[in-house]
């Protein structure tokens, strides 16, 4: 039921669900991962205190830094990972095996497996959307959203 909704959704409007569905995702999975720092503290986000570091720094360097983490990273990682590679991918597996495929090399680039927590649900939305969509161009907008999305808790 939930499917059919989404896949009329994707149908209607598919920039107003990668908007919505990036804040969403961004959402859960900054929560699951805080819950899981919780139940597991030596469990540790290792990484993330150099960009809490530079996002406390002076004002150009925190613009710079966001205007990477939320407009230019997206936009090459989507390039490379749902076209490029998706492209290849697609030639030798289906939809399906190209969809965990790709997610799961775009856990392994982003590093810990604390990340890989939060990022693989993220990660498998954007394909998700690259599948009902054909296009890189949803899976990037909701890509940005999700990254400003969190970018704005280092803030909160």
């Amino acid at each position: 039921m939930l499917m059919n909704w989404l896949n009329k959704k994707v149908a209607e409007s598919p920039y107003k669900l990668a908007i919505i569905g990036g804040i969403v995702i961004s959402i859960v999975a900054s929560v699951v991962m805080a819950n899981v720092q919780s139940w597991l503290p030596s469990f540790d986000s290792e990484g993330l205190s150099a960009v809490d570091q530079l996002l406390a720094g002076p004002p150009l360097i925190v613009a710079i830094l966001l205007f990477i983490i939320v407009i230019v990273s997206p936009i090459l990682e989507e390039i490379f990972f749902r076209k490029f590679l998706w492209r290849i991918s697609s030639f030798l597996f289906s939809q399906t095996t190209t969809l965990i495929i790709i997610s799961l090399l775009f856990v392994a680039v982003h590093g810990s497996l604390f990340h890989a927590i939060g990022i693989l649900p993220i990660t498998l939305f954007f394909g998700w959307l690259r599948i009902k969509t054909g296009s890189i161009k949803h899976c990037t907008v909701a890509h940005m959203v999700n990254n400003a999305t969190a970018s704005l808790f280092f803030f909160l």
